[in-house]
């Protein structure tokens, strides 16, 4: 007999959506303006960079609340007072809010690595939320083990629901001829992913009457997957990373570069790989399971060492950056929460991403962060070098010099070249407010330096590679008839006219069907930009980076916003990539 199949009642459905918004109400919300925000976004004119910024700036706090709010009222439910639990909801949205109010319009690389350390933190909250105040009860590793099912879950649908439905517009477009737009199919992505699946999620986050149930019975397919396949990866990358111990204790050559990051990710699988065995690590038929939940966090601690003593000597060396930052914090944590796990006899699982948390919570601000940190030890590295090679007495060697321009251009991209401000006669906020091209450059020359870039070395300070890019966003006054966008130096046609790039001659060829020809030289232009002396410039003023000129067959504004070059001897240069915008009228 064939059972009956139960096909999704749509009461059922919406009742359990909105027991979910009822739920998460704050998260809901966060995930639909953030959606909104996104949809709205990708309407935007590419000259309104003002509104653009903004709904960036929504779209990304809406994000971080949306992990931020469930873990709140994650941990409200199970506060006594009803009036606690809003109250701490509310502060939650006065925190979200600051937080909106805090970031600039021009996002720079702090703003960008603070929030994704906020997100972390977020994340990770959401995991141990509930246990907050029932510390010691039960049910914590099916509470997340669900909550990790339930975002693979998640993801795989929306993934499916998208194609679906876009293949089903495509087939509409080609079938009816009807236009839709490429914009209409990522607002169905964005309304899939910043909704659907937001939804999706939160309706399987487990309710507070069975949050603290004993665990449940061990997958057999997960079992399978950590004892087959994720554990014995463990192992290769333990025995790598031990002979390649070996090899630096041997020729005492410390690593650099990747290599550190290779450490970390194998730290990373170690601990996914107990967290998954965790349940069974007790169970007397599964000796070798015990056995490696004690046997990694051993092997784990020399490598902890040798990761420790590689960042510090190259921190010594260039200097301490976020990363380098993060690295030494992350190093401390993985050996005391490998010490905890060695001595303790409970070995309390909740501490991992509770410590971990703090940690990357603490990172984020304050003089003891990593921002804060890492840009008063180039500062010091700086006057060091200034006070004791520039002003005073002692030679100044090539690789102070580059030293010197590296910590620069550091400090430019934090937007803290203020910091060395008294060094200087140019007021640097002013050339900042001008969009001075190569900033780093003109301070140099003050003392009769070049600036040298970082892959340079003694015997060819001459760049052999240029990157220059410059904002797409712009006002211009053009009086022009044809606008032609080009983002390649592959052969294109637009609107008729056929675009192809010469990238040794540096020219723009431009023709059409009726035999009109055009060309426009880019060499003075690329000229002027090596003289900088700069292998990589970003957000340039536009006017910066453009060409405005006349000849037999056209008048024309070029507007260059993104340009790649390799010299290829003194004086001589190849284009490797080109975007551009050319505003031109033909003459008869």
């Amino acid at each position: 007999m064939i059972s009956k199949i139960k096909i999704p009642n749509l009461r059922e459905t919406l009742i359990l959506t909105a027991k979910t918004v009822a739920r998460f109400p704050l998260a809901t919300l966060c995930g639909i303006i953030g959606t909104i925000a996104m949809c709205y976004y990708v309407e935007v004119d590419y000259q309104n960079d003002d509104l653009q910024k903004k709904l960036m700036k929504i779209v990304m706090v809406s994000s971080l609340g949306i992990s931020f709010f469930t873990a709140l009222q994650l941990f409200g439910e199970h506060l006594k007072s009803r009036v606690l639990h809003y109250a701490i909801q509310l502060l939650g949205l006065v925190l979200l809010l600051l937080y909106y109010f805090s970031l600039p319009l021009e996002l720079k690389v702090v703003h960008g690595v603070r929030f994704v350390l906020f997100g972390l933190v977020a994340h990770l909250l959401v995991s141990f939320a509930p246990f907050i105040i029932h510390f010691k009860r039960p049910g914590f590793w099916s509470y997340n083990k669900q909550l990790f099912l339930q975002i693979l879950t998640a993801f795989f649908f929306s993934m499916v629901l998208f194609a679906g439905l876009a293949l089903a517009f495509l087939a509409v477009e080609k079938l009816f001829d009807v236009e839709i737009r490429d914009k209409t199919y990522s607002k169905l992505f964005f309304i899939i992913t910043g909704i659907f699946s937001m939804l999706y999620f939160l309706g399987g986050v487990p309710r507070r009457e069975v949050m603290f149930q004993d665990e449940e019975a061990y997958s057999k397919g997960l079992s399978i997957f950590t004892q087959y396949i994720l554990i014995p990866l463990v192992g290769i990358y333990n025995i790598i990373l031990y002979l390649y111990t070996f090899k630096i204790i041997i020729q005492w050559d410390w690593p650099r570069g990747w290599i550190a990051y290779l450490f970390v990710s194998y730290s990373v699988l170690g601990i996914l790989s107990y967290l998954l065995v965790y349940p069974v690590v007790t169970d007397k038929s599964k000796v070798w399971l015990r056995v490696f939940a004690k046997v990694f966090f051993i092997s784990l601690i020399p490598l902890v060492v040798v990761l420790f003593l590689a960042v510090y000597l190259r921190a010594s060396e260039y200097g301490l950056t976020e990363n380098r930052y993060f690295l030494f914090v992350l190093d401390f944590w993985l050996f005391g929460i490998g010490a905890y796990f060695i001595f303790s006899k409970s070995g309390n699982i909740k501490l991992i991403p509770l410590t971990l948390a703090v940690v990357i919570l603490l990172t984020s601000f304050g003089p003891w962060g990593a921002f804060s940190m890492s840009i008063n030890n180039q500062v010091s590295r700086f006057e060091k070098i200034f006070d004791e090679k520039v002003k005073g007495t002692e030679e100044l060697q090539f690789e102070d010099q580059k030293n010197l321009s590296s910590i620069l251009t550091y400090l430019m991209r934090r937007e803290s070249l203020d910091e060395v401000q008294g060094y200087f006669k140019h007021d640097i906020d002013s050339l900042k407010k001008e969009k001075y091209v190569s900033i780093e450059n003109l301070l140099l020359q003050e003392y009769n330096l070049e600036y040298v870039n970082e892959w340079a070395d003694e015997g060819n300070t001459l760049r052999r590679y240029f990157s220059f890019t410059t904002r797409t966003n712009y006002v211009a006054d053009i009086n022009h008839a044809v606008f032609l966008r080009f983002e390649d130096y592959q052969k294109s046609n637009y609107k008729g006219v056929a675009i192809e790039i010469d990238k040794d001659e540096l020219l723009i060829n431009m023709s059409d069907s009726v035999g009109w020809e055009a060309q426009i030289s880019i060499k003075s232009l690329v000229q002027d930009l090596a003289k900088l002396n700069n292998s990589y410039v970003y957000d340039m003023e536009p006017e910066k980076m453009a060409l405005h000129g006349e000849n037999e067959a056209i008048s024309y504004s070029l507007y260059v916003h993104s340009l790649y070059v390799e010299r290829v001897a003194d004086g001589q240069f190849a284009l490797q990539n080109i975007g551009f915008d050319l505003f031109f009228t033909k003459r008869k």
